[in-house]
């Protein structure tokens, strides 16, 4: 028997209908899981491992597809240019960001920046910082990964600062004569074409 377990996850697992947070599952269950829908169409007669749903910090598919994106995942988390990761909301752009980071050999921390802002959007002082202020996230990603969620939002201006940065390798903070070291790996998602 298969059995789902959902771990507080954001859109909710339903099986039949019905909103479960654990359940055996049967040949011709129908299986929502946030947008996806799925239908169980076969009993192999084996044991097969407990699928969970919202386990934060990890990427638990197990299809071939799935195992196919890991792979491509573990080989970019070795390299160090920027990553773009591109998919429908509530498909895992931010757990395969946190993926990439802690696959990499990078020592620093994980920034997470929302693009798209709580109602006032971003600026250069939130990117680079201030000179005898508080730090920026260019700053707080050093050494680490800088994750900028829904990039397609982000300013034209704040693009142009990020460009700079990447090509540079250097940042600014405003009032300050001094040019920074930037290394932080940018992975940037969307759920836009862009």
């Amino acid at each position: 028997v298969q059995r789902l377990t959902d771990h507080e996850s954001r859109n909710g697992s339903f099986v039949d209908g019905a909103r479960v947070q654990k359940a055996n599952l049967h040949v011709g269950a129908v299986l929502r899981i946030g947008v996806s829908v799925f239908v169980v169409d076969r009993d192999d007669r084996e044991v097969l491992p407990e699928i969970e749903v919202g386990t934060r910090d990890r990427l638990l598919g197990q299809s071939i597809g799935f195992a196919d994106i890991r792979a491509r995942l573990d080989e970019l988390a070795v390299e160090n240019g920027p990553v773009v990761v591109t998919g429908e909301p509530g498909t895992g752009k931010s757990l395969a960001a946190g993926h990439l980071h802690r696959a990499s050999a990078r020592s620093g921390q994980l920034a997470v920046v929302g693009c798209r802002g709580a109602g006032v959007p971003l600026s250069a002082r939130d990117l680079v910082g201030e000179h005898d202020g508080p730090a920026g996230y260019f700053a707080s990603a050093l050494d680490g990964t800088l994750v900028l969620e829904e990039v397609d939002l982000l300013a034209p201006s704040l693009q142009e600062l990020l460009a700079d940065a990447l090509d540079s390798g250097t940042f600014q903070p405003l009032g300050s004569d001094a040019k920074l070291p930037f290394n932080a790996r940018i992975v940037a998602s969307t759920s836009a074409s862009l």
